[in-house]
């Protein structure tokens, strides 16, 4: 009955920040919106992981402009001995 009440409103609702608020409330049961805060860091790059390090060089929008700091110790960081 909530739900269906939700997806009237998504659908029909007199504003769209109350239509963009029932879809947010029906996706949460399903996953699609999660209420995940970011873990606290300190501002020191060396304690990122390299996973870490290449998201922040890469940038968030996909290019190659993010994090000069964080290229720049990319480039001096170790990579991972090679199997062969």
């Amino acid at each position: 009955m909530v739900m269906a009440g939700l997806r009237q409103i998504a659908e029909n609702g007199q504003t769209e920040s109350a239509k963009v608020r029932a879809f947010e409330l029906l996706g949460k049961p399903v996953g699609i919106f999660r209420d995940e805060q970011p873990a606290p860091w300190d501002g020191d790059l060396n304690k990122l992981s390299l996973e870490q390090l290449e998201r922040m060089a890469i940038g968030s929008n996909g290019s190659q402009r993010g994090s000069r700091a964080a290229v720049q110790l990319l480039s001096f960081r170790p990579q991972p001995a090679s199997l062969w």
